[in-house]
Formats: structure tokens, sequence, C-alpha cells
């Protein structure tokens, strides 16, 4: 199962993917491996996805997650790495920063019958548990429209 978690950290990701372009740009040889491995775990996300492992799934995002933290330093800081560890150490499977990185969402994978110990651990924590669902037709957003004046 998937569990999202508002951290409440402030980000700014354009800072962060600019980092990354320059670091890419520079000839940076571990961000460009890591970036690699990203690429390569998307790969083996699909393929567990479409096989329904879910565990395969689960452990290549928690190698896709250290791989993203060796492409630029402000993916993460401490409070994020601090959130993950609570989550791990509930129970959760894996987890990611959501986007570039720096705050705004997380996200962990648990098994179902560790999902309540996890959401009790993250009730404990400054952020906010968030609804989250999978769709047929991919990622929506949607905003409540302004009350008419």
């Amino acid at each position: 199962m998937l569990v999202l978690y508002l951290t409440g950290i402030s980000r700014e990701s354009a800072k962060i993917i600019t980092e990354q372009s320059a670091s890419l740009r520079s000839g940076h040889e571990a961000s460009l491996e890591a970036m690699h491995q990203i690429r390569r775990d998307a790969h083996v996300m699909k393929d567990a996805l479409l096989h329904n492992d879910l565990r395969a799934f689960s452990d290549t995002l928690g190698r896709s997650w250290e791989a993203k933290k060796r492409t630029v330093a402000g993916i993460t800081n401490a409070e994020i790495n601090r959130i993950c560890e609570v989550a791990l150490s509930a129970g959760a499977l894996s987890g990611k920063v959501s986007g570039a990185g720096g705050g705004g969402f997380l996200f962990f994978m648990v098994p179902p019958e560790r999902r309540p110990h996890l959401l009790a651990a993250l009730a404990r924590e400054p952020g906010t548990t968030m609804r989250c669902s999978f769709t047929e037709g991919g990622a929506q957003a949607w905003r409540p429209r302004a009350p008419a004046t």
C-alpha cells in the first residue's frame, strides 16, 4: 500500500533542478551515475508493477531514493531523513521524496498489515498524511473554486 505524507517543509524545487542540471553539465561523475541508476530503476519498477511484484517495486524504490540523494545535496535534509527513519521503523518497506526533493511530499510503501502502525507513527510527526489513490487515467490535480462574488 501507498501512504502519502505532506512534510510541511517548504522547498525550492527550481533551485534543486537547477543544481542537478549544473552538476550534470559539469560532468560530475557521481551525479551522472545516480541519474542513470534512477532511469534504470524506473524500468525495473514498471516491470515489477506489470508483474504485480510490489516487493520488487518497493525494493527498487528504496534503491532509487538512495540514488536520488546522490544527485545534489539539497534533495534531502535532516528532518526528511528523520521522518523516513520513523516510517521505516514503523513498518514501511521504502519511501522517497516526491518531486524534485527538499520537502513537500514523501510517500511510503507499506504492507497492509503494517499500515496502521505507520499511520500512528506519522500522526506523532508535524506533517499530515493525505488520502491518495491510483486512477486508470493517471495523475490528476484539482483546486477548489474561488467562492462566487
